[in-house]
Parts: structure tokens; C-alpha cells; sequence
């Protein structure tokens, strides 16, 4: 026997097959058989069939059966006439099957259709158990009986019939597939109404049961905590509908006012002609092939036991006029269904577990918790004494039921059916206390099944307040950062128990993220007292001089003390963030901001995993990996460095690992393909070349090193910290490595790698940010081989003796201050002028930029300074270079140049007005050909970088004269640089008779200018 394949096709020839040797023997009458071709394996397969079978064919029940079976199959499908005809037609071709193998095919088949109806299959199911009972059984059993004792002796007939009776005695597994479905359908049908109450025996104890009322009521504790949680969802979604109208300005088109789908609902009950496929899911959702007993299919995951659920418990528990009568006859009818007390448990719980909290009142939710405690008392009787337990021991029953509720994915919902099956548990406890134990005296004993639930309600309460808050899209007032896409998650005790130590700051951070509240604000203030290590003892004289008040002393000091600790061991000082009642009087509350008011209520459950580094943290590792999924957002980026800036300085272990740990995931490799392509180009490459190296725009290349810039400044403020191993709560368990444990464990960065890799950074925002060529590859030219071996090695490995960075020589000195002060000179056009106000600040940071890298560089910066003034006077900042100039000491090339600077402008001065050049000329020859070498040489000093804009002005008479005025306080700065360097000089320099002769002519140009009226 083989499997065909659905492509293969069938051949009959009367040659043979082709490829066969030469030498093959020839008979004259031989066979052909058919040969198959399987497209699966490219195989070919002869099938020879023996003429005997071939006959025999023909006339099988098999066969027969089988063809039946396929019109069987077509009938159900096409499903054209009424229910009465088609149950007509499906009793009448099931009575013509014959042989009980088909029979199961077909009830498998059936099983299998999701447009089989109830009652059809239950017509099917009864016809093939009745024939199970008549058929092959029987027949068989009463031929081996015969034939053996025609060949038997007498002696043993009794044997014979012993095992004849066995045989009759044991069922196929036709009939007892059948057995089992009979009970199912039963069921059904009695579920969804189509059969009458099932009568069975009622005893008092099984009425008063049905009648018991809340036996087990909540404890004013729980109700309490229940409420709570019930009023936070309320104002959490009233607080959202608040912000998305303030924001878009109305509430959205899409919202109705019921909150539920609309749409044409059809009816789906047993009785309509609606086909369904809730049968054929019940009818799957079971194994039926063991005797007298049906069990749960263990395949099945977590949502197919909830649709299961609804199937089986929606007509028990939905509110209805047949609910209560449905009620008192369940435990009745699932006896005779035969389902374990367990499976029914189970399903029950994942199908209620599962369902929507949306309750309006505490009035609702105790209606819903009768109907559940009304729906598990029934099952609990069905279990009988599974329920019971003794004082020493843990219940098999209840403790697979505390295994379900840990699966649960709304974990207030887990809570609140604790509570019940808790006080169920309970209930049957004392009942068995009163029978067993009739004595008038007894004490309480507490018991390990209420240890039990206890254990589980006291984490189930920490969890449901996670998931309360964690489920609702908290918005925050004042977002200040990008808001990350955020999938709720599904909070269960399990999923928070096998989660790791880390899970609870892991979830709370994503949550965070969502709503781009400012990470300052998450900061939990420890007040100073918390870092003392000892307060400060009293002076003996004041304990001898009072003792009462040493006493009060002593004991102020146990409580302080007291006090501290507290702080210390839980790093939480609890916040208010509700309005702030000192400013009452003036009437200018602030207001609430739901973020921190949901944040602090889970910090008063969970304050080990929430404190603010590992919160800060988590939340930084966030959205450093948002941004590095989609490095276009560097607002991400930023939000990440926001979030590193908030971490407190006593989590500064945390904070140092984090960054080394970011560095190696996110940061290395883009600032690697950074300093490669502009080591390349030699300046900002162009738009192709970034996205295709870097993974960002041109645009975004300065931003991106600026955000590294301030990433290196976090990295290397904390490498000075003391260990502080993070606390969690004894709820979580071992599981991943959290976050923040792997930072504290990283080893301290290379304080030179750091330094060397700032310094590069610096280098590359230089040279992106200003639209200046430099040499070609520039990083190579200002920095050694050494230094670019080191560019990207490991950061965390420290540098032995020979491997130390060595100092600069001369040439790369130099090299690195005209790089610094073509840099300076670049930062020039950031100067503007807007409504007679100049602004200097983008140049001033600039210049701070260079500084901080001179410095590292070990460079002297006066000479930076000093040309950063010359600078300012070539283009025309006088005022700022006058304030300079007062902290400089100059010497020759400074007053050189300041006295060229002079010299041009003054040259310009006499281009724009010619009449001037005879006043000029008059005063001496020295100072004509001095400015006539200017004009053609113009190489020779800085070039007046406002040329263009000046002579516009100097054809103005008060333009001229305020020229004039700048020209005279140049001069006479750089004549007193002159003077001052002529002291130790022998005899007066040409540059400072230049300088006299300059201011000379200024003198005389005032002279001879028009006076304005």
C-alpha cells in the first residue's frame, strides 16, 4: 500500500516499460500491469492486481459502503432541503451501511462537518449504536462458538461459553464512540433549551444547596480594594476622553455612545435554521474513543477552552428567563453527559476569565459574581467530595483551579474569581467541620488550603493593579517627548512570575513610553537625610545639663534613625501628585496628571522594581531602540539622553553599564559608518551617501552627533559610582536577567577610549556642521596611528603600557590648531544682526566646543583667541572684539594683523570716497604706499570679510563718519598693542608709525567731513 498523490496520474499499456536492458527474458503471455506516476517523489509505481481480488470486488460491502459514504458526504454539504427532509434522508442511507468500519469513518466524518446540525448528527449517532449492538458482534460471536465446538470436546463447554460471554460483554469502538457522543449531544441539546428539564432525584441538601446565598460573602477589605480598582478605570478612561477632546477639539466620528459593534446580529440557537459551527467546535473539543469516559482534548489551547466555555456555560450564565431553570437541572445533566467535574472547571474558567471588564458599578459586578458563584457551586457539587480537604493538606481539586487563575490574562479578573472559589473552598470546609466535628468548644485552625489562597489573592491583588493600569492608554497633560506605539499586554500572574526579575519595570516602561511625559518628572525625590551615613552626636555637656531632654534626644534619634532606614532599604519617598493644596488660597491648583497618579500607585506595590533608576533606565533602553529601529527620529534619540540625564546620582552603576551596554547595541555602528565616509569625503556627504552608509539624511548627521556629543558626557559623568546591586520584589522569580542587573554587572569604560572617541565626535560635528571642505581624510590627519587604531575597540578594555595613547608631536599640534581656527572662522556667519540687536550665541557655543576641545588636545587657546578676535574685526563685530581684546595679551602677529584689518578698511574708505585719497596722501608717503601694498597684495593679512556690504554705507554721509569712528578705535587698539611690544624693543617699529600716521588721517578725514545739522 502506498499514498497517492493528488497530481499522479494512472497508465495502462500493453507494452512494457521503457528502459529495460536488452537481455531482458521474453514471455510470450506476459503481464502488464498498471503503472502510477507520483509527481510527489517522481517515482513510478506498478500496481498488479490479482484477478481473484479484481472479482471479489465487485461485489464487497467494503466498497459499497464507501460509495455510500461519499454520497453521504455530498448530501450533508450541499444541505438544499429542510431539516425534516435532509434527517429523512441522512436516517435512511445511515441504515444502509453495513460494515462498522465505515460506520466510524462516518461518524468521524460527521463529527468533522461544520455544517452538521444537532439533531441530524444525534439521529446518525443512534442508528449506527443501534447497529453496533446487532451487527458484527454478534455474528461472530456466534460462528467461533460453533466451530469450536464442533472441533472442541464436551469437557470444555463451560470455557467456551465463558469467553463467548466476555466477548458479547466488551464494546467496538464503534459503539463506544457512539455511547459518547449520545451523552454529548444530550447535554447540548439541554444547554441551548431544545430538550426539557432532565427529572432526576432532588434531595434537600441538593435544594437548599441551589438556594445557598452568599455564604461567602467578600470581606469589606476586598470589596474595598475591588472598588478601588473599579473607580481607577473609570477615571482613567474618563481622564482620556478629556485629553483626546482637548486635543483634536471633539470627540472622534467613530466613538458611539453604547460603546458596542453595531451591525445585523443572527440568531444562532439549536432551533433556528441558522447552521452553525458551535457544534462541530463542541463535538472536536473532546476525545471520545475510552469507554464511559470523556475527556477534554489537551491540544486545545487557552482560547479554544474559552469558545468551549461559551458553547457549554453562556445559557447558565448570561442573565435570561431560563437561566435559573437550566440551573437546578445542570448538575443532572452533566452526570449523564459524562464530562469530568475537572474539564467542566476548566472550561468554565477560561471562557469567564476571558470575558470583557466593563462594569459600570459595584452593583453589576456583584450581580456577575453571583451568576459565577452560582455556576461553580454546581460544578463543585458535581465533584463532591474532590472539594473536601483535610486541615494538613492541599486539594488536588482547588489546586489545579489556583493553576488556572495564574493563566489568567486579566488578572482582575483572576482576583475576583479567587475570591470566589476561595470562599466556595471554604464553604465545603465548614460544612465538613460540622458534620465530622460536633463538639461545642472548638478553636480556629488555620488550615494550608487558606494559606494557599491567601498567598495567591495577596499576589493576584499586586498583579490586577498592573493590569489595570498597564491595559488603559493612560494619556499624559504635557507630553513633552515622542509617544511610542504601545500594545497592551496581556498581564497574567504566570506571564509576571516566569517573567524574570525585570518584567514589572519592562511593562511599566513601555507604558511610559506611550505617553511622553517629561522623564524629570518620574524622578522620586530621596531627601538628603537618606545619604548620611550617621547623624550628628550630641555634646555630653547638653545630656548632663537636662536628662529629660537627652531622652527625648535619644529617642528623636531612634526614629529618625528608624526612618532613614526605611528610606534607604526601599529608595522611595511617597509623592503627592495631586493638586497642591498650599497654593488653595490663591486659587491656582495644578493639576492632576494621570501618568504620575497611576505611577505612584504602582509604586506603592511594586517600589524595588519602579525606583527611579531602573524605571529611568528601562525607559531609556526604550527609546534608544525605537530610534535604532528607525534612526530617522532622533527626537527618540533624544528622549533616550533625557531620560539617562534623570537617573540619580545614587544609581549612577546603573546608569554607567546602561550607556556602556547602549554603545555596543546602537550607537557604535553608526558613528563607525559616521567617521568612515567623512573620513572619506573630507566634509558632509551628500544625501545618497548618508542614507546609503549611515542609515540618516545629511540633515540629520549633525543632530546625530550631537546627541552622541551628549551620550559621551553621560558615559563619562558616571564612571565615577558606587555599586548598588538592584532590589526587587519577593514576588518575581528567577527567570531573564533584567536590565538592569546586566548594567551593573558591565565593567567600568577606558576613561581614554572615552576621551578619544568624545574627541572624535567633536571632530565630525565640526567638520558636518559648516559647509567647509577640509584636507583629504581629515580624521587620519588630525589624530595618530595610534589614536586611529583605538577609533571602535572594545570600551571596556584598558590600555597596558604599550598600547597608551601617546601625546601629539609638533606637526599634529599644528595641524590641529588651523583645523580649530578654520573652525573659528567658519562659526562666523552664525553672527546675525535683527533689529539693530546682534545675537552671538550659536557662535559663543561654538567657540565653548572649541575651546573644550583644545583643552583636550592640550593646546594653547590664546592663539584661538586671538584669532577668533581678528575674525570678529574682519567681519565687522567691533564691539564684541573691543571685549575680547581686554583679556588678550597680544603680541607682534596679533598687532600686525589688527593694524592690516586698519589698514584695509581704511583703503575701502578712500575706494568708496576718492576725494579722500589727497587728505590721506598729505599726511606722508609711508602710510600711501603702506595701503597701496594692501591693495595689491592681497594674501598679505585677513581680508575684510564685509566688503561688499560696506561700500553701500560709505556712500552715506552717516555712514562715512561712523567708519571712520570704527577705523580710529581699531587703530588705537592696535597702537597700544604696538606700544606695549615697542618697550622691550630698541627704537620705534615701522608698524608703529604706521599705526600713528593711520590715526593721523582718520583725524584728518573727521576734519574735513561735512557737519550734520
Amino acid at each position: 500500500a502506498f499514498s497517492a498523490a493528488k497530481n499522479g496520474q494512472l497508465l495502462y499499456n500493453t507494452h512494457s516499460q521503457m528502459g529495460v536492458t536488452s537481455g531482458a527474458s521474453k514471455i510470450k503471455y506476459s503481464g502488464h500491469g498498471c503503472t502510477f506516476l507520483d509527481p510527489s517523489d517522481n517515482s513510478l509505481k506498478e500496481i498488479v492486481i490479482p484477478f481473484h481480488c479484481a472479482l471479489s470486488d465487485s461485489k464487497s460491502k467494503m466498497a459499497k459502503d464507501l460509495h455510500l459514504l461519499k454520497r453521504l458526504k455530498v448530501c450533508i454539504k450541499s444541505g438544499d432541503g429542510s431539516e425534516v427532509e435532509e434527517l429523512e434522508e441522512l436516517s435512511d442511507m445511515c441504515r444502509c451501511f453495513e460494515t462498522d468500519e465505515i460506520r466510524l469513518q462516518c461518524v468521524e466524518m460527521l463529527a468533522k462537518q461544520r455544517r452538521i446540525r444537532p439533531r441530524l448528527f444525534a439521529a446518525a449517532v443512534d442508528i449506527f449504536a443501534e447497529a453496533s449492538l446487532e451487527g458484527p458482534t454478534a455474528s461472530s460471536v456466534a460462528s467461533t462458538t460453533a466451530g469450536t465446538m464442533i472441533t472442541a470436546d464436551m469437557e470444555h463447554e463451560e470455557e467456551i461459553e465463558t469467553r463467548s460471554e466476555c466477548v458479547l460483554l466488551s464494546k467496538s469502538p464503534l459503539r463506544i464512540m457512539c455511547e459518547n457522543y449520545q451523552r454529548l449531544v444530550m447535554f447540548y441539546l439541554y444547554l441551548h433549551g431544545d430538550m426539557p428539564t432532565m427529572e432526576g432525584e432532588q434531595t434537600a441538601q441538593d435544594e437548599t444547596e441551589t438556594e445557598c446565598s452568599r455564604e461567602g460573602q467578600l470581606s469589606e477589605q476586598e470589596l474595598t480594594v475591588i472598588e478601588q480598582l473599579i473607580e481607577l478605570l473609570r477615571m482613567n478612561n474618563a481622564t482620556k476622553e478629556n485629553v483626546q477632546i482637548t486635543g483634536n477639539g471633539s470627540v472622534s466620528a467613530g466613538a458611539s455612545s453604547s460603546g458596542g459593534p453595531k451591525g445585523v446580529k443572527f440568531e444562532e440557537s439549536v432551533g433556528s435554521g441558522v447552521r452553525n459551527t458551535s457544534f462541530m467546535e463542541y463535538l472536536s473539543s473532546f476525545n471520545v474513543t475510552n469507554d464511559e469516559l470523556i475527556l477534554l482534548r489537551e491540544e486545545h489551547g487557552a482560547s479554544a477552552y474559552a469558545g468551549l466555555g461559551k458553547i457549554i456555560f453562556e445559557a447558565l450564565y448570561r442573565e435570561s428567563e431560563e437561566r435559573l431553570a437550566r440551573l437546578s437541572g445542570f448538575l443532572a445533566a452533566a452526570e449523564a453527559s459524562g464530562l469530568m467535574p475537572e474539564d467542566l472547571l476548566r472550561i468554565f474558567l477560561a471562557y469567564w476569565l476571558r470575558l470583557p471588564f466593563a462594569y459600570q458599578d459595584m452593583a453589576a459586578l456583584m450581580d456577575d459574581l453571583d451568576r459565577f458563584n452560582a455556576v461553580l457551586h454546581q460544578i463543585c457539587l458535581l465533584a463532591r467530595d474532590k472539594v473536601i480537604f483535610d486541615n494538613n493538606t492541599i486539594c488536588l481539586w482547588w489546586q489545579s483551579v489556583r493553576e488556572y487563575l495564574l493563566e489568567s490574562p486579566c488578572a482582575l479578573r483572576g482576583l475576583l474569581a479567587a475570591l470566589m472559589c476561595r470562599n466556595e473552598a471554604l464553604r465545603h470546609e465548614h460544612r465538613r467541620r460540622s458534620v465530622e466535628e460536633e463538639v461545642s468548644e472548638r478553636f480556629e485552625e488555620v488550615t494550608q488550603e487558606a494559606c494557599q489562597w491567601t498567598l495567591l489573592i495577596d499576589k493576584l491583588e499586586d498583579v490586577a493593579i498592573l493590569g489595570t493600569i498597564l491595559t488603559e492608554g493612560v494619556r499624559c497633560l504635557h507630553p513633552r517627548w515622542p509617544t511610542l506605539k504601545y500594545h497592551k499586554p496581556s498581564v497574567s500572574l504566570k506571564e509576571i512570575l516566569t517573567g524574570g526579575k525585570g518584567i514589572i519595570g519592562e511593562l511599566v516602561a513601555k507604558w511610559i513610553a506611550s505617553t511622553g511625559i517629561e522623564p524629570d518628572m518620574l524622578v522620586i525625590e530621596v531627601p538628603p537625610e537618606a545619604t548620611e551615613t550617621d547623624p550628628k552626636p550630641t555634646p555630653a555637656s547638653d545630656m548632663k545639663a537636662s536628662p529629660d531632654k537627652a531622652l527625648s534626644t535619644r529617642s528623636d534619634r531612634r526614629e529618625r534613625n528608624r526612618q532613614l532606614a526605611m528610606i534607604k532599604a526601599n529608595l522611595l519617598q511617597t509623592s503627592e501628585y495631586g493638586p497642591d493644596e498650599r497654593n488653595a488660597d490663591d486659587g491656582t491648583k495644578e493639576q492632576l496628571d494621570p501618568v504620575l497618579y497611576n505611577l505612584n500607585i504602582l509604586r506603592l506595590h511594586f517600589p524595588f522594581s519602579l525606583d527611579s533608576g531602573q524605571l529611568l533606565a528601562q525607559l531609556a533602553w526604550e527609546y534608544i531602540g525605537a530610534w535604532s529601529r528607525n534612526m530617522a527620529n532622533i527626537a527618540c534619540l533624544k528622549a533616550g539622553l533625557a531620560c539617562l540625564h534623570a537617573i540619580p546620582r545614587l544609581q549612577y552603576s546603573i546608569k554607567h553599564g546602561l550607556c556602556g551596554m547602549v554603545w555596543n547595541a546602537h550607537l557604535k555602528i553608526p558613528l563607525e559608518a559616521t567617521k568612515k565616509l567623512v573620513n572619506k569625503v573630507g566634509r558632509l556627504p551628500k544625501e545618497k551617501l548618508c542614507l546609503q552608509d549611515i542609515g540618516i539624511s545629511d540633515a540629520l548627521v549633525p543632530q546625530f552627533l550631537e546627541c552622541c556629543l551628549e551620550f559621551f558626557e553621560h558615559f563619562a559623568g558616571s564612571i565615577d559610582h558606587d555599586k548598588l546591586e538592584p532590589r526587587f520584589e519577593e514576588l518575581l522569580q528567577e527567570g531573564p536577567v533584567p536590565l538592569t542587573v546586566l548594567a551593573v554587572q558591565q565593567n567600568s569604560a577606558n576613561m581614554a577610549l572615552l576621551r578619544l572617541h568624545q574627541e572624535l565626535t567633536l571632530v565630525l560635528l565640526m567638520l558636518t556642521s559648516f559647509n567647509v571642505r577640509y584636507a583629504n581624510k581629515p580624521i587620519q590627519q588630525l589624530f595618530d596611528g595610534m589614536a586611529n587604531q583605538a577609533f571602535f575597540a572594545e570600551i571596556n578594555r584598558q590600555l597596558n603600557a604599550n598600547s597608551a595613547l601617546p601625546k601629539a608631536d609638533q606637526i599634529l599640534r599644528k595641524t590641529r590648531v588651523e583645523f580649530l581656527c578654520r573652525t573659528v572662522t567658519a562659526t562666523m556667519d552664525l553672527i546675525h544682526e535683527e533689529m539693530q540687536v546682534v545675537y552671538y550665541t550659536d557662535h559663543n557655543d561654538w567657540i565653548e566646543k572649541v575651546e573644550r576641545l583644545a583643552g583636550a588636545w592640550e593646546l594653547e587657546f590664546g592663539d584661538i583667541r586671538k584669532h577668533q578676535i581678528i575674525e570678529l574685526y574682519a567681519h565687522g563685530w567691533d564691539t564684541y572684539a573691543h571685549e575680547l581684546l581686554e583679556n588678550v595679551i597680544p603680541d607682534q602677529t596679533f598687532a600686525n594683523l589688527l593694524l592690516t584689518i586698519a589698514g584695509r578698511r581704511l583703503a575701502l574708505y578712500t575706494k568708496a570716497n576718492p576725494s579722500t585719497w589727497g587728505q590721506i596722501a598729505a599726511v606722508r608717503p609711508l602710510l600711501t604706499d603702506y595701503l597701496d601694498t594692501l591693495v595689491s597684495n592681497g594674501n598679505y593679512g585677513p581680508p575684510l570679510r564685509f566688503a561688499g556690504l560696506e561700500e553701500e554705507t560709505l556712500q552715506t554721509a552717516a555712514g562715512a563718519e561712523m567708519f571712520i569712528e570704527k577705523i580710529t578705535k581699531l587703530t588705537e587698539k592696535a597702537f597700544n598693542a604696538l606700544s606695549a611690544l615697542a618697550v622691550n624693543a630698541k627704537g620705534t617699529s615701522k608698524e608703529l608709525r604706521i599705526a600713528g600716521l593711520i590715526f593721523d588721517a582718520c583725524a584728518t578725514i573727521k576734519d574735513h567731513q561735512p557737519r550734520r545739522q
